[in-house]
């Protein structure tokens, strides 16, 4: 779809490119949401070509869908790998915020929870432990019964369902 209206329009600055970049992280946003990893994967690539036009946060966020897909797709090694650079990519960002702003806590914890969550998806999928701290972190990071809350709890209900830890399960639903 895109990559047929793409040739036809001039995109000469770098505020249009910014724009193709989220037309094509939307792409990647529906096709991981019906399931077409191929096609999210193909639009990823897409988002890569045009991610130096867009914030460096914002591209995370497209590499945690990322991540989303490997876990979708079966490839959980792989899937880890970008969750814990996305993670310490989070903590570097944190860090020169702290220094420019002079805050001691200078982080977005919406972001940071996010990532902190999908990270624990990563762990779970590789059968991790680590899963766990990563959920109760991240649920801290967010409002209670908000939507990435419930997100994260669900993961987390989930790892402890595969993890047969009933008396866990029962705790936290």
């Amino acid at each position: 779809a895109l990559e047929r209206i793409e040739p036809n329009i001039l995109f000469g600055n770098r505020e249009d490119k910014a724009v193709l970049y989220e037309l094509y992280d939307t792409g990647v946003a529906v096709y991981c949401h019906i399931g077409d990893s191929r096609n999210a994967l193909k639009y990823f690539h897409k988002c890569e070509e045009y991610a130096g036009f867009i914030g460096i946060e914002r591209y995370l966020g497209t590499r945690n869908q990322m991540a989303v897909l490997l876990n979708d797709s079966f490839q959980p090694a792989k899937a880890l790998e970008i969750a814990l650079d996305n993670f310490s990519y989070h903590e570097l960002i944190s860090d020169m915020k702290q220094q420019i702003f002079q805050k001691e806590d200078y982080r977005d914890y919406l972001e940071h929870g996010k990532t902190l969550s999908q990270l624990g998806q990563a762990y779970a999928f590789a059968s991790k432990s680590r899963a766990e701290l990563c959920f109760l972190e991240a649920l801290e990071e967010f409002e209670k019964n908000s939507p990435n809350y419930l997100i994260t709890l669900s993961y987390l209900l989930h790892y402890y369902i595969h993890a047969g830890n009933k008396d866990k399960y029962l705790e936290w639903s």
